[in-house]
């Protein structure tokens, strides 16, 4: 996790505003603050004074390698019992970041439970949660 590091973009770089949601491009020379690096994406604000997030694939123009990816786990289709299911859903959700924050959304208490039931196709997961903040875009 970086926090606070000062950097210019060096490309036209695609990004998220926080919390809106709204796709915009941070043009090539935009000086941002990136304020953490967790769940695979960066997330900056921007001399215009907004916050965004920037995906790893990006991460090039930031002038940094790609975040590790979110660990890959078993096919599902080789999950055999509702409750391996259930452990590969939970260990999804702890890989989602809260965009503002270095904190998943399973540790922030967001993530109220999780239920998995054998369905005639494979599995049927329902989770309930709630969003980080009312109107969240993310």
């Amino acid at each position: 996790m970086v926090q606070h590091e000062t950097v210019t973009v060096v490309r036209d770089c695609d990004a998220t505003v926080v919390p809106a949601g709204t796709k915009v491009v941070i043009p090539e020379g935009t000086e941002v603050t990136i304020t953490q690096t967790l769940g695979g994406s960066y997330s900056v604000i921007t001399d215009r004074g907004f916050m965004a997030r920037v995906e790893a694939v990006d991460a090039d123009a930031l002038g940094k390698e790609a975040a590790p990816e979110t660990p890959k786990t078993a096919p599902v289709e080789q999950v055999t019992d509702p409750e391996t299911m259930e452990t590969l859903v939970w260990d999804q959700l702890r890989s989602v970041y809260d965009p503002e924050i270095p904190v998943n959304i399973v540790d922030l208490g967001l993530v109220y439970k999780c239920d998995v039931a054998e369905a005639d196709d494979g599995y049927r997961v329902e989770v309930e949660m709630t969003m980080t903040a009312p109107g969240c875009g993310m």
